[in-house]
């Protein structure tokens, strides 16, 4: 239980909520959703171009040739860039910072991608 309360967004309650189901769910159920688990971290990987998570890279937005590549959406995760996609109002390309600049929360100009890449990315973004 303790792994899944170090979920984001899942407390004490949902963890014991989510640790009861497993317990009672079937061997092939639980066995299925370890294994899709395990997947994410072996079959998704970074788009080298907008650094959205994707199956390959570069990914199926960036190798659209329908999209106008003289729009650019900065978003701060890959989450934001799904539910811009989601209401289909972006036709352009996009490019995943990968954090926001928080001091208080020990968030520096290292830990964004756009700052680490800096270089990569302005190149990416003034083509």
């Amino acid at each position: 239980m303790a792994a899944l309360k170090r979920l984001p967004g899942i407390g004490e309650k949902t963890a014991t909520r989510l640790a009861f189901f497993l317990v009672g769910a079937s061997e092939t159920y639980v066995q299925e959703l370890a294994s899709a688990i395990a997947r994410l971290k072996s079959e998704i990987v970074l788009c080298a171009q907008c650094f959205d998570l994707t199956h390959e890279s570069p990914c199926e937005i960036c190798r659209d040739e329908k999209r106008d590549p003289h729009k650019v959406c900065v978003v701060e995760e890959p989450a934001d860039l799904a539910s811009i996609e989601r209401s289909g109002r972006h036709d352009g390309h996009y490019f995943v910072l990968g954090g926001a600049l928080s001091p208080i929360d020990g968030v520096g100009p290292d830990e964004i991608r756009i700052f680490r890449n800096a270089q990569a990315a302005w190149d990416w973004l003034s083509e």
